[in-house]
């Protein structure tokens, strides 16, 4: 029963990625009809081909696909014929165990149907010449709203409930964990050291990054699609870049701080003030959203030309750039090393910074200054392997559905954002101290009333 339910998954994957290609030929077609017309100067009337654009659901798919095509108008056309038999030997390339496809053809319309049993889809292929290629490229046809699916196997109401109390019960979490260290550290004025402003700030971004993905995975939980104007969907990639790099660059500026603090002790207040630490911040963000900025333009620069369901919880980079049609090879790369850059050179200065703090370290005569200095780095070495442990996992999930390739990136945004504050409540002392200070306050009021 289990192999079942994952073929019949398997199934829908394909012939989404399928709808897609379609969608795309679609649009090719079209365009070849339009300029065809400017050409001969003459009016026509576009063929309509009815492909659903939705993609199918498991639950609802019963193993039948079907195809409709309107009547040709006349057979002198040889792009519209390649491109329906290019259609056509697509949907034959869905082959069941030795059953024959049925085709009902007649003045009306053509339906094709087959049973995807064993997926074995064919290369659809369009000849363009160099001219019609070239002027197709420079059409962006425009995608005014984006379809957010969410998961794949969990789209019945049962599951879908199950998501909206996990993850509301984890999003309330963050958000009273993170916004306490706020509070904390704004209440008490002997936290207002440069440490603890950058454990203030990655406190704000993990409140931030969790509040730019986690309500509208709610909202899809609740109504199983959600429809997503353009504009907002890049909006919301944006912020998510942004503030992923962002924090990126702050734990590597946080690694700099305790270097700092822990090899340059006598010139630590000098090197390390309040005004110069918030500077820093100010321009981890602002490096964090022009990558962002830089890697939104270059996906604008290219073509959608029709598909816009994107198989996701939210709008992610590389949902977009599944969507693009024509040449995206080079901007591919562009992208890709912005986000190498963006992950791995603050982790490569954060991994020299500890070899320099350990090696400092363990010139300390007494054991308990190398105590100290340990159970100090410790809790920022935490923090860190928490990060980079998300992405870790992303990468190394097998991607053999698209419900592990969602589930990999909501935990990159989720687990560290809920593990933070409970690193430092339970190992910093001074934190330990003010929520102490504060809750005995909080009681004197209490009490008082």
């Amino acid at each position: 029963m289990a192999d079942s339910e994952m073929n019949r998954v398997a199934v829908v994957e394909q012939l989404q990625a399928l709808d897609k290609q379609i969608q795309k030929l679609l649009s090719r077609r079209r365009y070849l009809r339009d300029l065809k017309a400017r050409l001969l100067d003459k009016p026509h009337s576009t063929t309509e081909v009815d492909v659903t654009s939705t993609p199918p659901r498991a639950a609802q798919f019963q193993g039948q696909v079907s195809f409709t095509t309107a009547p040709r108008r006349s057979n002198d056309n040889a792009d519209e014929d390649r491109w329906i038999s290019a259609l056509q030997a697509g949907v034959q390339g869905y082959n069941t165990s030795n059953r024959h496809r049925r085709a009902s053809q007649s003045r009306t319309g053509s339906t094709f149907s087959a049973s995807p049993v064993c997926l074995q889809p064919r290369v659809m292929q369009l000849w363009f010449t160099e001219t019609n290629m070239s002027s197709l490229n420079e059409t962006n046809y425009s995608v005014k709203e984006f379809l957010i699916t969410g998961f794949l196997r969990f789209r019945d109401q049962e599951s879908r409930r199950i998501l909206f109390g996990v993850f509301l019960t984890v999003y309330i979490f963050i958000l009273l964990g993170n916004i306490l260290l706020i509070l904390i550290f704004v209440s008490d004025r002997a936290l207002h050291t440069p440490m603890y402003i950058l454990v203030c700030g990655l406190a704000i971004l993990d409140v931030a990054i969790t509040t730019n993905t986690v309500p509208s995975m709610l909202v899809l939980f609740t109504l199983e699609y959600r429809s997503v104007p353009f504009a907002a969907c890049f909006t919301q990639t944006a912020f998510w870049l942004g503030l992923f790099a962002t924090e990126s660059s702050l734990l590597a500026l946080m690694a700099y701080d305790r270097y700092i603090a822990i090899c340059h002790p006598l010139h630590y207040s000098n090197l390390m003030t309040n005004l110069r630490i918030s500077k820093l911040m100010a321009s981890c963000l602002v490096v964090g959203f022009l990558c962002a900025i830089v890697t939104l333009a270059l996906v604008l620069r290219l073509s959608f030309c029709g598909a816009n369901t994107i198989t996701h919880c939210f709008c992610d980079i590389a949902s977009l750039m599944f969507l693009t049609c024509g040449d995206n090879m080079i901007t591919s790369y562009l992208i890709l090393s912005i986000g190498l850059s963006v992950s791995f050179l603050p982790l490569v200065f954060i991994f020299f910074t500890y070899v320099r703090i350990i090696i400092s370290v363990v010139k300390i005569s007494s054991k308990e200054g190398q105590m100290k200095a340990f159970y100090t780095c410790g809790t920022h070495l935490l923090v860190i392997s928490v990060f980079f442990l998300g992405v870790i996992i992303t990468d190394r999930i097998p991607v053999t559905s698209v419900d592990n390739r969602i589930m990999g990136l909501i935990i990159q945004n989720v687990f560290p954002a809920s593990m933070n504050p409970v690193i430092y409540c339970l190992r910093t002392r001074e934190i330990q101290s003010s929520l102490a200070k504060t809750l005995k306050k909080c009681r004197a009021l209490a009490a008082g009333k």
